[in-house]
């Protein structure tokens, strides 16, 4: 408190949605709640507007884990899956997740995972934390005064700054990251202090890369 990484993960999707919407795609905002809710977003300044608005309105109180919303995605739009692309921001990455991620892969979904890790809000036990992946980006410390820049800001251009004390996840995350990895899922862990800007940029030209490939 008073930052969380559900705060981040939110901040984050925005920032995803409203880059989308400046390049001139319309996007599709799915909040994993409650309800599952989604939100059609038109690449326009009202769209932008009802970003924001979505953004504001989510709540961290979904009843069961994500994956259960991406089985209904999948099982309700899997024709249209296939024709667009799809990002996932997780503040989990469980086994049930990281099957059902690898199976839209499977099935020639153009995927991204962006997982938002929480040991830099929680503590954690210093003994089950491994340093990040390689090709991962790496994180870079910043001034433990700075502050944090919201969507309403600059979704697309907003940093979050904050001290953190070095770059590690759960050696369970980081096994589950490394078989997405090998599966063609383009990965990204958030953390706090990351600057969303440079970070998601990583993302975006990782996700061209793979276009150009497919």
């Amino acid at each position: 408190p008073p930052h969380s990484n559900y705060e981040l993960a939110v901040r984050a999707a925005g920032s995803i949605a409203d880059y989308a919407l400046r390049a001139g795609q319309a996007v599709s905002l799915l909040s994993h709640e409650r309800e599952l809710r989604r939100v059609r977003l038109s690449p326009d300044a009202g769209g932008r507007t009802d970003l924001l608005e979505a953004l504001a309105e989510a709540r961290p109180d979904a009843a069961a884990p994500v994956t259960h919303a991406l089985r209904r995605l999948r099982s309700e739009s899997a024709r249209l899956l296939r024709t667009q692309s799809l990002t996932v921001v997780s503040l989990s990455l469980d086994h049930q997740l990281v099957r059902t991620l690898i199976s839209l892969r499977e099935e020639g979904v153009r995927l991204a995972l962006v997982y938002v890790a929480g040991s830099d809000f929680a503590e954690a036990a210093a003994g089950a934390a491994a340093p990040l992946l390689p090709f991962l980006p790496p994180r870079h410390p910043s001034d433990d005064n700075a502050s944090t820049a919201g969507p309403a800001d600059d979704t697309a251009s907003g940093t979050t700054h904050g001290h953190h004390g070095g770059a590690f996840l759960p050696l369970e995350a980081r096994g589950s990251l490394l078989n997405l990895a090998a599966a063609g899922v383009i990965c990204l862990t958030l953390a706090r202090g990351d600057d969303l800007n440079r970070a998601l940029s990583l993302t975006r030209t990782g996700r061209r890369r793979e276009a150009r490939r497919g």
